[in-house]
């Protein structure tokens, strides 16, 4: 295929089925999982995963943001090839 030397990025997507299946309560009382507390958690755990992994929830609209940025940021710095 040759994509060797391509840039990437590894998306992790469904975090909110995976905070629900894990049945862990959201922290500080609150009564759901919003987008901060989700991603939080991740980081917190040392599941934040690689330098150009970003964890999302499509359906939530979480950390897309962050993968618009990373995307960006990586067409700017290597080009879009």
């Amino acid at each position: 295929m040759g994509l060797g030397g391509k840039p990437r990025l590894t998306v992790l997507n469904k975090i909110d089925l995976y905070l629900e299946k894990l049945g862990e309560p959201p922290p500080f009382g609150s009564p759901a999982w919003d987008e901060k507390s989700a991603l939080a958690y991740f980081i917190d755990r040392g599941m934040a995963g690689a330098e150009r992994t970003v964890h999302v929830s499509a359906v939530k609209r979480w950390g897309l943001d962050r993968l618009k940025e990373m995307i960006s940021e990586r067409i700017a710095r290597d080009g879009a090839d």
